[in-house]
């Protein structure tokens, strides 16, 4: 798969699976509230298209977010490859919508532990979910639960951090490294060790199961003003 149909049922699955409450996805009038012409796809929705193209993709470096996604765009995966390092960018005709480095290894990452929490989120890991997200984009069920589908509950617990403090965000990057395989049932992600620059806010996040650090990573959000 090179290139990628985007429309709203597609990313409603995607939005229900991974419970992604940000209204600048589902609401044209709370989207435009907030300075944008209509409401946006989510952008690891946009990003887990890399999924399909590497399945075995543990870590991910960076994924910059560049340019929104709106309903039927029509974009063009390219990608990279140098040894375990895999570099991809997703375009709208001669646009990037965002950049996507990450690493195919199974070489052990170091933790980054969360040190002073501000959230806990809590969801669960159901097979149901998983299958929905896949649906989303198009993909065949796995006995996997696939790394990208971790990576994005990031957006859900930051999007539940937002809605408790009454802001709303945008994610700007988004990196993550998965440490232990992970299984069905619940799991909590922290955030915490925000840091604010020139009006973004970076926040550590820790995928925890069975009182393990299953994943790690780290966000970069842009405040959304009315």
């Amino acid at each position: 798969m090179n290139n990628v149909y985007v429309n709203t049922k597609n990313w409603t699955k995607y939005i229900n699976a991974v419970q992604d409450n940000n209204p600048i996805h589902t609401n044209k009038k709370a989207a435009q509230g907030y300075g944008l012409n209509d409401i946006i796809a989510p952008g690891m929705y946009i990003a887990s298209f890399v999924q399909l193209k590497m399945p075995g993709l543990t870590s991910i470096d960076k994924i910059s977010f560049k340019k929104p996604s709106f309903n039927k765009d029509t974009l063009d995966i390219k990608e990279e490859l140098l040894g375990n390092k895999v570099h991809y960018q997703i375009i709208r005709e001669n646009e990037i919508i965002c950049n996507i480095k990450g690493t195919t290894s199974e070489h052990k990452i170091a933790e980054n532990v969360v040190r002073n929490i501000s959230h806990k989120y809590l969801t669960e890991l159901t097979n149901t979910n998983t299958k929905l997200y896949l649906e989303s984009l198009g993909a065949q069920s796995t006995r996997e639960i696939p790394s990208m589908y971790l990576a994005s509950l990031s957006a859900s617990a930051l999007s539940d951090y937002a809605s408790k403090n009454s802001t709303a965000g945008i994610h700007l990057s988004q990196g993550f490294a998965l440490h232990e395989k992970p299984q069905y049932g619940e799991l909590e992600i922290l955030i915490g060790d925000s840091k604010e620059r020139r009006g973004l806010t970076s926040f550590n996040l820790n995928w925890i199961q069975n009182g393990k650090i299953l994943a790690s990573g780290i966000s970069v959000i842009a405040e959304l003003k009315k």
